[in-house]
């Protein structure tokens, strides 16, 4: 795309011979938001991790990016979908603490959690003015450098989801051609129901069983950590020695609809995606937590 820019004196020639310039009302506001600069070099070389299953595009969110040597969070791009009339209610309810409202931009450290979380409650607000109806998108986009720890990984999760965002979406492949992917989120624990409880009263008064299921008794385990990964179905090995390309298989024989992925803290995010990618194919519920 070619950009044509006019100096002052150009405009003022153009006026002066006569042009109108006469045009339809914009849709974009007199001030556009503008792209977001490309990204300070610094001496720390990172990689980005690579999406290892399909996935697909996703219409742009408030993104965070999530390096060894700092976090950078930026709607930007959102900002830049939304219609005139959005950015001008955004804009009609201000931080005065971001000067490009309602485009957010912040630096922070890493392990900055309280500067993560004020950062994410701006976009946030900014969401919310900008629909009109106190909602937003509830939506973010995580781009996590291989070399992240899981567990700085984790805090940044945390700090999303006080911040107000739901499930985030983790970006995959090159700047150029990234895909998304929804990271899991634990399923509520389930309990038994207050019907299943005074039936199993009722058989204890009898003398017979309880007959509550187990929650432990289909529970499977993917345990990951410096030395390899193994699968556990309430602490007996199973499948033996496994690969993330091998997981599915493995998980699809075993009688769970839920599995728990338990990650070393200090293993990176590169090792551990492709695990968490593939286990997400088996059409079970899946969370994903550190655990020593």
């Amino acid at each position: 795309m070619v950009r044509l820019l006019l100096t002052r004196a150009a405009a003022t020639a153009l006026l002066a011979a006569g042009c109108t310039c006469e045009h339809a009302a914009p849709l974009e506001p007199a001030e556009p938001i503008e792209p977001a600069p490309a990204p300070v070099a610094t001496a720390l070389s990172v990689t980005w991790p690579d999406a290892v299953i399909a996935l697909a595009t996703r219409p742009p969110a408030t993104r965070v990016v999530v390096r060894p040597d700092g976090l950078e969070v930026d709607n930007g791009a959102l900002v830049r979908t939304w219609p005139h009339a959005a950015i001008e209610r955004a804009r009609a309810d201000p931080d005065p603490s971001h000067p490009e409202w309602p485009r957010v931009r912040a630096r922070l450290e890493p392990g900055d959690a309280s500067g993560l979380v004020a950062a994410l409650a701006a976009t946030r607000h900014a969401e919310r003015a900008a629909s009109g109806a106190g909602t937003g998108a509830n939506v973010c986009d995580l781009r996590v450098a291989a070399e992240v720890s899981f567990e700085a990984f984790e805090a940044v999760l945390v700090s999303s989801g006080r911040a107000g965002y739901g499930s985030p979406r983790v970006l995959f492949g090159e700047d150029d051609a990234l895909v998304a992917f929804e990271w899991p989120r634990a399923p509520p624990a389930s309990a038994p129901s207050e019907a299943d409880v005074r039936a199993a009263l009722e058989a204890m008064r009898r003398g017979e069983p309880p007959g509550l299921a187990d929650p432990a008794a289909s529970e499977v385990r993917v345990r990951i950590t410096d030395a390899g990964a193994r699968v556990l179905v309430r602490g007996d090995p199973r499948c033996g020695e496994v690969a993330p390309a091998t997981l599915t298989a493995c998980l699809r024989e075993l009688p769970s609809d839920h599995v728990t992925i338990e990650v070393s803290p200090n293993l990176d995010f590169g090792d551990v995606a492709p695990w968490v990618q593939h286990a997400s194919t088996t059409g079970r519920a899946v969370s994903v937590r550190s655990a020593l």
